[in-house]
């Protein structure tokens, strides 16, 4: 308010006196160059607000990218030994940040006594997940069967490990089951309208065998449970599985929410999650890092090196993927108890590393060039971050290989 009223002073005040200086002007022929004068500046008073907020939004941009750069450069430099990746990166974090919070304030003419900055600890030891939420839920005794579910690529299976990992510290002892594992053989793989072998529809994973092998579980038998090969597009029969008296079954799978699944089983048995990758990246003010293209990138990975996919593959089937989810997935997200982010802060670096190789090698003539060179331009802004320096309880570990929990 006292920027509008000084603004409006200053027209004021020119107005006054111009018409002073007409009024006391010896001879007349004068007056029409006077009135140019004050009017160039009436006009000039005008759109200096304006001025000044392009300009404030110029220094706030340059600070931006003075922040961005240095975080970055902090990010690519850092060689973890000893500590945790996780600790030390928040360190390198605050550290670095209280330098620029301090130069800035410092700019301004103040002697700051202490800068204190706190941010959030790792969501990859963090976000799990409400642990004591759903240590109370399935406290109960009618809560026998955790189910877990979310898109491509959220981080399922690390997730579903480390959550065993945090309930047995609470006592509890859960056992694990896969829907990837229950994929009915690819000749019986459904077919879409066009033709095409069709991964993503409910009907690619076999529930009635889910269903079946679950009750006998939750009746203390012995169950031999598949283990599916995507190489060879096929299930093995290898791992023996029993439930105790007092054990938990965690189920994992991208319909994992669906009502159809386990449906014999009371819903009064079941706690389900959510989970996702919602990445909280900006490019900068007004552009994001989509979190679809953040899934994207780690499925290229992960297909190349675990189930013999080329990256083309890969982008190939994407938008089937993609179709699937809006259809099979996302319409029970609300069906959770809990909902779980896996994504991390740093992790683009991370996967940097791996993928640019892999989106070079698609060749210029193929329909799907211009895909990967939009994908390789998102890391004209990200600089590398050496996969060393990520725990091997990661979910990153999970599309990166290196993973403590299945490898």
């Amino acid at each position: 308010m006292d920027k509008l009223l000084g603004w409006v002073k200053q027209i004021f005040v020119i107005s006054i006196l111009s018409e002073l200086v007409i009024h006391i002007l010896p001879d007349e022929k004068y007056e029409g160059v006077v009135r140019l004068l004050c009017g160039c500046m009436i006009t000039a008073a005008c759109i200096m607000p304006v001025l000044n907020i392009i300009n404030a939004e110029y220094d706030a941009d340059i600070d931006l990218f003075a922040k961005t750069s240095q975080i970055s450069e902090l990010r690519s430099q850092i060689r973890f030994s000893g500590k945790d990746s996780s600790d030390v990166m928040i360190e390198k974090y605050i550290e670095t940040q209280q330098e620029f919070v301090t130069r800035k304030v410092m700019e301004e003419g103040f002697t700051p006594s202490e800068v204190e900055i706190v941010i959030d600890t790792d969501e990859d030891s963090d976000t799990y997940l409400d642990v004591q939420k759903i240590n109370i839920a399935i406290d109960k005794k009618d809560k026998k069967i955790i189910l877990l579910a979310g898109p491509s690529s959220s981080g399922k299976t690390t997730t579903t490990r480390k959550l065993c990992m945090f309930l047995r510290s609470f006592g509890l002892n859960p056992k694990m089951l896969s829907m990837d594992d229950y994929f009915v053989e690819r000749d019986e793989t459904p077919v879409d309208e066009n033709g095409e072998k069709d991964y993503e529809c409910f009907e690619a994973v076999d529930h009635q065998l889910l269903t079946e092998q679950v009750a006998l579980l939750l009746k203390g038998e012995t169950v031999k449970t598949p283990v599916y090969s995507f190489i060879e597009g096929s299930k093995e029969f290898i791992r023996e599985l029993k439930l105790e008296k007092n054990d938990i079954l965690l189920v994992e799978g991208i319909h994992a929410l669906n009502p159809k699944v386990l449906d014999t089983i009371p819903a009064k048995n079941k706690y389900k999650i959510y989970l996702s990758a919602l990445t909280e990246l900006n490019i900068d003010s007004h552009n994001r890092f989509s979190t679809t293209d953040n899934r994207l990138l780690r499925r290229i990975i992960r297909d190349s090196r675990t189930r013999g996919y080329d990256v083309v593959d890969t982008i190939a089937i994407w938008p089937k993927v993609r179709a699937g989810e809006e259809k099979y997935i996302f319409p029970y997200q609300d069906e959770a108890d809990s909902t779980i982010n896996t994504a991390l802060i740093y992790e683009l670096g991370v996967l940097k590393t791996y993928v640019e190789p892999l989106l070079y090698s698609v060749d210029e003539d193929s329909i799907y060039y211009d895909e990967a060179k939009r994908l390789l331009n998102l890391f004209r802004l990200i600089l590398p971050i050496p996969s060393e320096a990520i725990p091997a309880d990661s979910i990153l570990r999970e599309f990166v290989g290196g993973s403590c929990f299945h490898e």
